[in-house]
């Protein structure tokens, strides 16, 4: 289907009758639709509020009588989106962990650093970060994520524990969203981040559900980062050689010791009396 834009380009004498106020039958009548205004708060001056608009195609045209939104219109789901994608993302806790604040002055941190900067302008295959606590996992990890998330993609992060959880919980009749559509979601994102992988408190449950997720997207080559501070020979079997995959997985192993000790401390928010 055609932009506005180019629809217009293509119509002078229907974006003319617009801006002189005679619509010509083209654009939705406004009391039919929610009017939609743009960001200053003003009616969009194209639709007049109506939000959508017909395509100005003669008669026979496979197109006639079709309607389009209007530019500020798709503004305006754009911006739903992002905020929806942002909600499923779950990276609030992560908002300031992106590339411009690592710092990788250290020698040790500089590879995984560019290795995670290729993955995040081409996430292709799996990436396995792993290394001791507090070594910068996590960071470089949401740092992708925020990268994706700018694409629009459909992101989501979790640690594997807070994941399995969720799952457990969407099987209560009161979850407003269903197990199977959890499930589906987590399995088809985009981009799926498996955070502090091998710290789970493994059940029969919870070891197979995680390897249903892996395994899927192992199985449709889909872009999965995982972090970890345990041995690989720790992890499930199933999931262990899915990961030794050097096919798939790039694995960037940092070195580095923990840098939390280092950080200022954080000044505690102040409550009002």
């Amino acid at each position: 289907m055609e932009r506005p834009g180019d629809i217009f380009a293509k119509s002078p004498n229907f974006l003319r009758q617009l801006q002189n106020g005679n619509n010509g039958g083209k654009a939705l009548e406004q009391s039919s639709l929610q009017p939609s205004q743009q960001a200053d708060g003003n009616v969009c001056p194209i639709c007049h509020g109506a939000g959508y608009l017909r395509q100005d195609l003669p008669v026979g045209d496979p197109n006639f009588g079709k309607i389009i939104p209007c530019h500020c219109k798709e503004k305006e789901l754009k911006r739903k989106r992002r905020l929806e994608l942002g909600r499923l993302a779950k990276l609030d806790s992560h908002q300031d962990q992106t590339f411009d604040t690592f710092i990788h002055t250290d020698h040790r941190l500089q590879e995984a650093y560019r290795v995670a900067r290729a993955y995040a302008e081409n996430p292709q295959g799996w990436l396995l970060l792993s290394g001791p606590v507090g070594c910068g996992k996590t960071h470089l990890a949401a740092a992708i994520a925020h990268v994706c998330l700018e694409r629009d993609s459909l992101v989501i992060f979790s640690t594997v524990p807070e994941l399995l959880d969720h799952l457990r919980t969407a099987f209560a009749p009161s979850n407003e969203m269903p197990y199977h559509e959890l499930f589906d979601r987590i399995r088809e994102a985009y981009l799926l981040v498996l955070d502090d992988l091998g710290v789970e408190y493994s059940t029969p449950w919870a070891t197979d559900k995680l390897f249903q997720i892996v395994n899927y997207r192992y199985e449709y080559c889909m872009p999965t980062i995982f972090t970890t501070n345990v041995e690989l020979s720790g992890l499930d079997l199933r999931i262990r050689s899915r990961l030794s995959d050097k096919g798939l997985v790039k694995h960037c192993s940092i070195k580095a010791p923990d840098h939390r000790p280092q950080n200022a401390a954080k000044e505690a928010p102040r409550l009002q009396p």
